[in-house]
């Protein structure tokens, strides 16, 4: 039987930087996974968006695919859009809730912190994701993003990765998933 991944998020779930299709974390996630069974993996990537945007796509985007899994990676806008700490945290746990009560699972993918200027060259997730999870019992996988943007040999841009940096990214994202227990 083939399970449903939703991938929410931005333009890094998207793929920005990336020269194909098959070089998004979501397109070559399919590939990790394939030894472990079917999956339908669908990129529910926006470019530019942010928690709030997010949050107000997943009631549509839960009903229209049926996921099993939700990996969701948000909150880069909202940290360069210099959005309030608590509102964008607020925001994810709305989604992460909203996963949960159609019957789905959340896995929550920490992202880099860039409030308060804080250099991307720093590998550190902002902790707001790893309170999530512990507040709502989810898993969180950090420091893949983190650990590819801070390297530019990985990176398209000061914010995007390229085609090897979301190649890679994806074997973390896999790995999230089978220490997870969500596969």
């Amino acid at each position: 039987m083939t399970k449903t991944i939703l991938c929410l998020g931005d333009s890094l779930t998207k793929g920005y930087g990336s020269t194909e299709t098959k070089f998004t974390y979501p397109s070559h996630l399919k590939e990790v996974l394939k030894s472990f069974g079917s999956y339908n993996i669908i990129n529910a990537g926006v470019i530019g968006d942010t928690s709030i945007g997010a949050l107000n796509r997943i009631d549509g985007l839960l009903r229209t695919y049926q996921p099993y899994l939700v990996i969701t990676c948000i909150g880069t806008n909202d940290m360069l859009l210099n959005t309030n700490p608590a509102v964008t945290k607020s925001n994810i746990i709305s989604i992460c809730n909203k996963v949960s009560q159609f019957g789905a699972r959340n896995l929550l993918l920490g992202v880099p912190n860039w409030f308060n200027g804080v250099p991307i060259t720093v590998a550190v997730d902002h902790p707001m994701y790893a309170e999530i999870g512990q507040q709502l019992g989810i898993y969180v996988q950090t420091g893949g993003l983190a650990l590819y943007e801070s390297d530019s040999m990985w990176r398209f841009d000061n914010v995007h990765l390229n085609n090897f940096g979301y190649m890679g990214w994806s074997y973390y994202v896999g790995q999230a998933m089978n220490y997870g227990g969500l596969l």
